[in-house]
């Protein structure tokens, strides 16, 4: 388990959409740019590619894929000198795998909470890239989100008073579907899709329609949860459309919600059994919980904690709560 080495914070930063895109990302990039580099020096040691497997997306690939994207990301690839089309890679890794628990509760008092916990590869680089990032759009505060430095996407992040919203990586389909849409298809990847309604979306509703709408190139499960008792939902999509929108106020009990990496009703494998132990501890607490109990008798609990989790977030819309916890 990761609990062997103390916990900490993210790492705090601000990031203002109204710079250029150099601009915007310098201070933040610079800061961690010996990290980024291992990072990238240890994937390359790992994984026995040949170098030409790196350097297949050009910036004027993605360029014509997402100009914003690419602009972004040749400014991060600029400041720490890897190349682009490693960083792009990275980007898109997602899109091959990812493991992750989310859950939304309704406390007695009406109050929603919102926990997510990251489970992914390279934990400790990931861990050392980890940050709360504050977004602003000149004077003006958009949204908190966990950013891994030097990739563009978002797993998890609030806009207070309004929603938060989590992904999770959804086993169905395959690597060559995904990247049949990427090719083919004006999709987006899934966790850039999370970053796009932070920006954009105002609202609980008009975050659930941008979750439903956009097509995105892997299946994934948006969690969105809201400042109304009855504001809750997972909503599993496939590259185009819902397959199924399961709300907390339809739930049995009708007062949490959660989700891994499967549709509800099918049965986890042995090896990756999380969602009954999480639903029956919360279960246990009852209705009465609070942010720390989710975090230290849910989130923090094995098998919802395991040796890959790297970053726990917990998230109050209505208050704009938003504490996350590095276990690396």
């Amino acid at each position: 388990m990761p609990k062997n080495a103390p916990t900490r914070p993210p790492k705090e930063y601000k990031l203002d959409m109204d710079l250029p895109p150099y601009e915007r990302w310098k201070d933040i990039i610079l800061d961690n740019k010996a990290g980024i580099v291992a990072f990238h020096e240890y994937v390359h040691s790992v994984t026995h590619l040949p170098d030409w497997a790196f350097h297949f997306a050009s910036y004027s690939h993605a360029y014509n894929k997402n100009p914003e994207f690419a602009e972004e990301l040749q400014a991060i690839a600029n400041l720490t000198e890897v190349d682009f089309s490693f960083l792009y890679i990275v980007n898109y890794l997602y899109e091959i795998s990812a493991w992750c628990t989310s859950t939304i509760v309704r406390t007695a008092s009406g109050k929603i909470i919102h926990g997510r916990n990251l489970d992914f590869p390279f934990e400790r680089f990931i861990a050392n890239l980890s940050a709360r990032v504050s977004v602003y759009r000149g004077s003006q505060y958009l949204y908190d989100a966990d950013f891994v430095l030097g990739v563009l996407t978002i797993h998890a992040g609030i806009k207070p008073g309004k929603f938060a919203i989590s992904i999770n990586e959804r086993e169905k389909g395959s690597i060559f579907e995904n990247l049949r849409e990427y090719l083919y298809e004006d999709s987006i990847g899934a966790p850039y899709l999370v970053r796009k309604i932070l920006e954009n979306a105002t609202t609980f509703d008009e975050a659930v329609q941008m979750a439903s709408t956009v097509r995105i190139i892997a299946p994934a499960y948006y969690t969105i949860s809201g400042v109304q008792p009855h504001e809750g939902v997972i909503i599993t999509r496939s590259a185009t459309e819902v397959t199924n929108a399961h709300w907390l106020k339809d739930n049995t009990p009708d007062w949490f919600i959660l989700v891994t990496n499967y549709d509800r009703g099918e049965i986890e494998p042995a090896n990756d059994y999380r969602s009954l132990p999480g639903e029956n501890r919360l279960n246990l607490i009852g209705q009465n919980i609070t942010e720390q109990q989710l975090m230290d008798e849910v989130m923090a609990k094995f098998p919802t904690l395991n040796i890959e989790t790297i970053i726990t977030v917990i998230m109050a819309p209505s208050t704009g709560y938003f504490n996350s916890t590095i276990w690396y």
